[in-house]
């Protein structure tokens, strides 16, 4: 059986403060199974036991692996205890960050990441030919002030403000869509990428042509041109998208174990993953 958790484990996965002891012992386990320490068909410990070990009661333990069923890292069988189970075939996309962050291969955590970006470019193109046709003034106006805050973070170089104004534009988009469908679709794509903005801002690379591509596609909304501000916003991202598959290719080839760092003093065109 794989590597368990003890009370070690749980203390130091967050700062004191920032999360109950059900989180806390949720994000260890969480953790273990992610980085394969903890492998499909593992049982963890009885309850009793297992509580014991983490200096907790079972009430608590019990709302631990409910986080973690609910997230399908674990199935609860009466009388059979806690068993884990395979996360790449039973998981959902909540795991998709820790597991960027615990992953024990690079190379799939790389591939991740490839798809992730294609699927951003893909959803997010089908989002803008719904926006075209049914924004309103406000939608609009909005996007507007967004782009103009962007500008001025680009002017700045201030990589943060670029990576989470980036998502807070994809959001506003979302929103001029008025697709229930589509926002569902989005948000957990969203939810991912907003980790992103705080964690990895290097992913948000930006070219010179950043503001000229802002203000092409409020034009295409302005124009109720649908296909236009679908292939402005996939051909945005697919240039520079190429730059991060530029940047992990040599992850993926296994010929690294990480990204190489950003330049110093990052700017627009940093590079920087960190896992």
């Amino acid at each position: 059986m794989g590597e368990r958790a003890s009370k070690g484990d749980v203390t130091e996965v967050l700062p004191d403060g920032e999360a109950n002891l059900a989180d806390r012992i949720a994000l260890a386990l969480e953790r273990q199974i992610l980085s394969d320490a903890l492998a499909p068909g593992d049982r963890l410990p009885a309850e009793r036991v297992l509580a014991a070990s983490l200096g907790t009661n079972r009430n608590t333990l019990r709302e631990a692996i409910r986080k973690l069923e609910q997230q399908g890292l674990v199935k609860v069988r009466h009388g059979h205890g806690v068993t884990v189970q395979d996360f790449r075939a039973s998981a959902e996309m909540g795991v998709l960050e820790p597991f960027l962050a615990h992953g024990r291969d690079p190379g799939e955590r790389a591939t991740i990441l490839v798809d992730l970006l294609r699927l951003r470019g893909d959803l997010m193109g089908t989002v803008a030919t719904f926006a075209a046709e049914r924004s309103t003034e406000a939608d609009r106006a909005r996007l507007h002030e967004i782009a103009a805050s962007q500008q001025g973070a680009l002017t700045a170089r201030d990589r943060v403000a670029l990576a989470r104004g980036d998502v807070v534009w994809l959001d506003a988009i979302v929103d001029a869509a008025h697709s229930l469908t589509l926002r569902w679709l989005a948000n957990s794509v969203l939810t991912v990428f907003g980790g992103f903005a705080e964690r990895f801002s290097g992913f948000w690379i930006l070219d010179p042509a950043y503001p000229d591509h802002l203000r092409a596609f409020e034009g295409a909304l302005a124009r109720r041109d649908g296909t236009a501000a679908r292939d402005l916003l996939r051909g945005y991202y697919a240039r520079t998208d190429a730059q991060v598959l530029d940047m992990i290719g040599p992850v993926l080839a296994g010929a690294v174990a990480d990204p190489p760092p950003a330049a110093p003093g990052g700017g627009e065109h940093g590079t920087r993953v960190d896992t």
